[in-house]
């Protein structure tokens, strides 16, 4: 920083110009809806196996819900009006001289630096990300593909479709985080529903299952129960791609903190025919604070959302490294103006017992 001293002087005379410009910024989230895709089938774009979902049947996708022109924010726009007059100047009557003393400026400290990481990137991208979420995602639906090593047992694929309302001011007033789920796949879950509000019946959730005799009885469970976590490795508030993306800021940053990494940036990957760009990381060492040993993000080019996150163990006596958990969003629908109705078990498009 360039630093001037004060010298003596006998006259003063200052004027000072200032005009502010403020530019105009738009942030706009592109979106586009996508048909049902199928998954086991696997075929190479890059280096890394391409992904595919199982294809669902019509009664499996059917949405319980009419198609809605999906919405984007209006620009920000804002600046300063030019027209006004400046104002007169009057000159200053000459002062009495009184010599001033010479001033030295303090040193002042440097700021400490941020020493380069790896990761560095990739945080950044991730925080822009959620800004982006943020401002601009409103709602959202997709079929959410889910797969998770519970009790150190992999679980096998789970197929949801789920609707998201993101936590936000509105004219009506606040809406609380909402999220509500159809599972879809594997048969013995087919059927399922699980509606969670953030706030609303005593914080709790409300399912009921899709076959047998339980499918006549609805439940309000605890969020964080045994009952309500069986086979899940998280709660369902955590569900959802706002704090997909959180979650991935704080790993990150705690990892950046312990030390180095590698970290690769890979494009022309792809999800469901969909361009992505793929973030890896990589943990040589198995110690603590790391999760996993490798770990991939892939962000649909397009939408710039993340629609699959993947990590896998560290590899066991020269063994292929065994997958922790993946979740992968398909079909993303952004702003398609979901409302209180598909929060509720008394919507009349879903199974909810009385």
């Amino acid at each position: 920083m360039r630093q001037t001293r004060m010298q003596p002087f006998f006259l003063i005379y200052l004027v000072v110009f200032t005009t502010l410009i403020n530019g105009n910024k738009s942030t706009s989230l592109a979106f586009q809806t996508d048909q049902e895709q199928d998954v086991e089938e696997t075929q190479k774009r890059t280096v890394e196996p391409v992904f595919r979902v199982s294809k669902l049947t019509d009664a499996e996708s059917s949405s319980n819900e009419s198609a809605v022109v999906p919405e984007t924010l209006p620009p920000i726009s804002s600046g300063v009006n030019s027209s006004k007059p400046s104002p007169t100047l009057v000159p200053t009557p000459t002062p009495t001289v009184v010599p001033t003393p010479t001033v030295v400026p303090t040193p002042t400290a440097a700021a400490p630096t941020r020493t380069p990481h790896p990761l560095d990137d990739a945080i950044q991208i991730a925080n822009d990300t959620l800004e982006n979420i943020r401002a601009n995602l409103i709602d959202y639906t997709a079929v959410l593909v889910k797969r998770e090593r519970v009790n150190d047992v992999l679980g096998e694929r789970v197929y949801m479709q789920i609707k998201v309302r993101n936590e936000r001011d509105t004219p009506q007033g606040r809406k609380a985080f909402s999220v509500y789920m159809k599972f879809l796949k594997p048969r013995d879950q087919a059927g399922r529903e699980v509606i969670w509000v953030k706030g609303q019946n005593n914080n709790s959730l409300i399912a009921h299952e899709g076959g047998g005799v339980l499918k006549f009885k609805r439940f309000t469970l605890d969020p964080d129960g045994w009952l309500a976590m069986k086979g899940n490795k998280y709660p369902i508030y955590e569900a959802g791609l706002q704090r997909l993306v959180e979650q991935l800021i704080e790993k990150a940053e705690r990892d950046r903190s312990a030390g180095m990494c590698e970290v690769e940036y890979r494009s022309n990957t792809t999800i469901n025919k969909r361009p992505c760009t793929m973030i890896q990381v990589i943990h040589e060492d198995r110690r603590a604070p790391y999760e996993f040993y490798k770990a991939q993000v892939f962000i649909d080019d397009e939408l710039q959302l993340p629609v699959r996150y993947v990590s896998y163990d560290w590899p066991k006596g020269g063994q292929q490294p065994e997958m922790l958990e993946e979740y992968t969003y398909i079909n993303v629908r952004p702003n398609v103006g979901l409302t209180d109705i598909d929060f509720s078990p008394e919507n009349p498009l879903y199974r909810f017992p009385k």
